[in-house]
């Protein structure tokens, strides 16, 4: 059993209004795990898990991004807990490890957009905790390294998702749907130059509290370089380079229906530089011994030039 102890506290400078949030939290997990034969495993897992609404979400402030789109979030937006239950079989070889994985997850209190007119031509969207919801469904990782200077990571996800109703969201019956995911990392490591990184990821069309939402894609690419004995990293990362990421969705309640598409400025470039200091002793003490072999070297040829 794990316990967490959260404490948020905000403080909106525009008006001096202030919010805060205490709570502690206990996370049970059990896991029971079976080898079967040479390199498989069966496991049967069941934990709980916490997702806290982050500060954009809880931010009160009114931020306006066109003349017909506004956002407002909502301090007192309650954290959402899942409890999940997961069957999962690996397959290891010497090639990849392959877990095929079913999962029924019954969520509470679930952080769901909620949209609203005013003034009658003017969308603004918050934030809300709704009832639940429940979702089962199947996960496929892929992890191989079949050759040296390859590895690949993939996920598959092919799910089904249910809201409880909630009139506080919408005045429709539970909303139900299918949908799926996928996402695929490549890492190339070549030897003495540098390692290079590509990621894809794609969501299918999928269901939330108040309608739909639309696919979205995205598109990463990444490259690295160490020095100093691999103390230091210069890494060149680039996000969403065919600027595919938007936010689309349908809204249908009772007293309205919208469709709207929201492009993000998520396309962007980072240079990141770190420094292992872990390693600086064994690097220091590495270069120390090789000069001092250098040197003793040096020494030896200077004293059989004199004989």
């Amino acid at each position: 059993v794990r316990v967490e102890q959260t404490n948020t506290k905000g403080e909106l400078l525009t008006n001096t209004q202030t919010f805060k949030q205490s709570y502690i939290d206990y996370f049970p997990s059990v896991s029971l795990s079976q080898k079967i034969g040479a390199g498989n495993q069966l496991q049967l897992s069941y934990s709980r898990r916490i997702t806290r609404p982050n500060i954009w979400r809880m931010n009160p402030f009114y931020r306006k991004w066109s003349p017909n789109f506004a956002m407002v979030g909502n301090p007192e937006l309650k954290p959402e807990y899942t409890d999940s239950y997961e069957l999962s079989f690996m397959f290891f070889n010497n090639i990849a490890t392959v877990t095929p994985l079913l999962f029924y997850r019954q969520n509470h209190g679930v952080i769901s957009s909620y949209n609203y007119l005013q003034d009658s031509n003017i969308t603004v969207t918050t934030f809300r905790n709704a009832e639940g919801s429940k979702s089962y469904g199947m996960d496929l990782l892929i992890n191989s390294r079949a050759l040296p200077w390859l590895n690949l990571n993939g996920t598959f996800s092919f799910y089904n998702t249910k809201f409880d109703a909630d009139p506080m969201l919408t005045d429709y019956a539970a909303e139900d749907g299918f949908s799926w995911k996928a996402n695929v990392r490549s890492t190339f490591t070549f030897t003495g130059l540098f390692n290079l990184e590509l990621y894809y990821s794609y969501t299918g069309k999928k269901i939330n509290a108040q309608g739909t939402e639309e696919p979205t894609q995205n598109f990463d690419i990444g490259i690295s370089k160490t020095f100093l004995n691999d103390a230091l990293t210069l890494s060149l990362r680039a996000n969403d380079i065919f600027n595919t990421v938007a936010f689309g969705q349908a809204v249908n309640t009772s007293s309205y229906s919208q469709v709207s598409n929201h492009d993000w400025s998520s396309r962007q470039a980072s240079l990141n530089i770190s420094f292992r200091f872990g390693n600086t002793k064994d690097y220091l003490q590495k270069n120390k011994k090789v000069k001092q072999n250098q040197n003793e070297k040096s020494d030896q040829q200077d004293g059989n030039q004199g004989r």
